[in-house]
């Protein structure tokens, strides 16, 4: 089974996120900083289908985390509480690629997730 990442530096939302989505019967690992989801990615990448990751990190966008990894084929989903349109022009993010305004639900999640 592929899993989700979820990347976020407040562990309430990264294991909320797990809980529901788990709850949904998909797969899930969360992390809390870049670095060790970076090193993660780099050891599982084949086995992730989804990154889930929150727009505003402690030491990077989630946007730059993005970009420093090979993301190919992958369904990425920015959350945000930012505006998203200003997001997408200010980092140039293809329709393709999501953006979820905070708040939302796992259904919205789910729907992504799930197209």
């Amino acid at each position: 089974m592929k899993k989700i990442m979820i990347i976020d530096d407040e562990k309430m939302i990264t294991e909320s996120l797990k809980v529901a989505l788990e709850y949904e019967d998909k797969n899930c690992v969360v992390f809390n900083g870049c670095a060790s989801a970076r090193e993660y990615y780099k050891e599982h990448s084949d086995d992730v289908n989804v990154i889930l990751i929150d727009y505003t990190l402690p030491h990077m966008t989630g946007c730059c985390f993005i970009k420093s990894l090979d993301t190919k084929n992958k369904k990425i989903i920015y959350m945000t509480g930012h505006e998203t349109e200003q997001i997408r022009e200010k980092h140039n993010i293809p329709e393709e690629i999501h953006i979820l305004q905070k708040p939302f639900t796992i259904e919205d999640v789910l729907e992504i997730i799930e197209e």
